[in-house]
């Protein structure tokens, strides 16, 4: 899941938008309805900052009716009309959990503490006068 690397822009497009909501779906099963009245029904495995959807064991339903199953399917971005949220989603929690992970927002349980912090900067800093004695 969300092995594929997102560029600063696509981060930005993702949480204005409901794109966060979308990539937050990542590893569930879903459905993803296209403009041309296709239905798609498989897993979501990696959604980018375009729409482009990648799934995997996914059956595709033509408007006629007639249904096919492929292991792997690319769904291009501007082709989604709609994307279906499973009912034990909560949209809010999800979309402010999702904006917090983008944006480098750690919860408080995990922030590192006072004394952490302090060692990192002290490091650096003799990291640096040492870089500046050197003649770097």
């Amino acid at each position: 899941m969300s092995s594929f690397l997102q560029s600063s822009r696509d981060k930005a497009v993702a949480v204005r938008s409901l794109l966060c909501l979308v990539q937050a779906l990542e590893g569930r099963e879903t459905t993803v309805d296209l403009r041309n009245e296709t239905e798609v029904v498989g897993t979501i495995e990696v959604v980018d900052g375009r729409m482009n959807i990648q799934m995997s064991d996914a059956v595709v339903t033509m408007p006629n009716g007639s249904s096919r199953q492929f292991s792997f399917l690319h769904v291009r971005g501007r082709n989604v009309r709609y994307v279906h949220i499973p009912p034990d989603v909560n949209i809010m929690k999800t979309i402010e959990d999702r904006v917090q992970r983008v944006q480098g927002v750690i919860p408080a349980a995990q922030a590192p503490n006072d004394l952490a912090v302090m060692i990192t900067r002290r490091k650096r800093e003799q990291l640096r006068r040492r870089r500046l004695a050197e003649g770097r």
